[in-house]
């Protein structure tokens, strides 16, 4: 994780400050990872992910204190609030207990780590009211946490069918107005 966190490291100077024929475009925020708590994004353990997210969020903050390190781009709450059906499958009550788990490990004082923001995503048929919920719960957990001044950044969203494998509605204008709706 260290290796990874240097890797990290050299793609933030190379972006930020210049280093190896790079830029200098000051950008502020970088997310660590992006749904660890689904398969195909992660490989390893929720404890593998969360030690390599405190190793890396440290670093970077350590090497760079002006940026704003989060993550981890959650996959969203649909258990909270659902009626059933495969959003109150084990796998999406998972994510609920993903975050929960997360917000204790980055604020235990063993393993405490810099969380500037929290990123989650959420595909839905029901917009805005639906996303506000999410983002109250978001914004409660955070506060309740101890981390009242971590940012909550809803950065992906979208609107799917009736059936989650139905993604064609996202390219219709009720999708469209779905994805303007939600900004």
């Amino acid at each position: 994780f260290a290796k990874w966190a240097r890797i990290c490291e050299h793609v933030v100077a190379h972006y930020n400050e210049g280093w190896a024929d790079g830029y200098r475009w000051g950008i502020d925020y970088w997310e660590i990872w992006n749904e660890p708590e689904n398969p195909p994004m992660w490989k390893g353990t929720r404890e593998q992910f969360f030690e390599l997210y405190r190793v890396a969020a440290n670093h970077l903050k350590t090497r760079f204190p002006g940026i704003k390190v989060g993550g981890y781009g959650g996959c969203g709450f649909y258990a909270i609030d659902s009626a059933g059906g495969i959003e109150s499958t084990p796998f999406r009550k998972s994510f609920v207990t993903w975050f929960e788990d997360f917000l204790k490990f980055v604020t235990d004082p063993k393993t405490k780590a810099p969380l500037d923001f929290y990123s989650w995503h959420l595909y839905v048929k029901e917009t805005p009211e639906r996303i506000a919920r999410h983002a109250a719960y978001v914004r409660k957990k955070l506060d309740a946490a101890g981390l009242a001044k971590t940012e909550s950044i809803f950065n992906e969203w979208n609107r799917v069918g009736k059936a989650w494998n139905e993604f064609g509605e996202m390219k219709s204008e009720v999708g469209a107005a779905c994805v303007a709706e939600a900004v």
